[in-house]
């Protein structure tokens, strides 16, 4: 399973690791894979949101 605190992008850079949630962090990499033309990676970016959004709705009950 993927590491969220430091996920990989499509042009190699690296998200810093910060005091971010992982909700956060997901929707800042779906926001740079937005645009890209690799649709391998705009899948898992969607794919992380999605696990992050379940996981802060699941916080809430």
């Amino acid at each position: 399973m993927a590491d969220l605190a430091m996920p990989a992008i499509a042009d190699d850079t690296i998200l810093p690791a910060a005091e971010h949630s992982d909700l956060a962090v997901a929707v800042e990499l779906a926001e740079r894979t937005l645009n890209s033309r690799n649709d391998l990676a705009v899948r898992e970016s969607l794919r992380i949101l999605l696990r992050a959004v379940r996981a802060e709705a699941g916080e809430g009950q």
